[in-house]
């Protein structure tokens, strides 16, 4: 099997002779070797440019940042999430705070039943306690599911 450099040499980009010679031959097949790379990378990846206002910037680092990525990745991911109709969920912490208060809401709404049964009454304060902690979580929701 055929080397690297011996096909340099047999092809003639890299010249058989003076040392000079064959560091001049290498020079010219890294500068060849680059462009080439060069041409690969702008067939195959294109660059994009937005503008965010400071508040915006702030908020995409921020985001990122929790989720331990780079802005760019983070916004790749959100942008392809969005485009499939998928949820992309920013932050794990998220994900189990909304649990622990669908438990919580779960728990109330068992004592509801509970004291329904045993009393065959509910007071006016254990519905409000309930509906508010679904307007709770419902905002949580809201928040945590609209922003990437």
């Amino acid at each position: 099997m055929e080397t690297m450099y011996q096909y340099l040499y047999r092809t003639g980009i890299l010249p058989h002779g003076s040392q000079g010679e064959v560091e001049r031959g290498k020079v010219k097949y890294r500068k060849l070797y680059k462009q080439a790379k060069q041409r690969e990378y702008a067939q195959t990846k294109k660059r994009v440019e937005l503008t965010f206002n400071l508040k915006e910037h702030i908020q995409l680092q921020k985001e990122a940042k929790k989720v331990k990525q780079t802005n760019p990745t983070y916004l790749r991911k959100a942008i392809y999430s969005a485009r499939k109709n998928q949820v992309f969920l920013p932050d794990e912490s998220i994900l189990y705070e909304l649990q622990m208060e669908i438990r919580r809401i779960g728990n109330n709404i068992n004592q509801l039943a509970y004291h329904a049964n045993r009393d065959k009454s509910i007071s006016r304060s254990m519905i409000r306690a309930t509906q508010d902690y679904l307007n709770e979580i419902e905002e949580l929701i809201i928040h945590s599911f609209r922003s990437p």
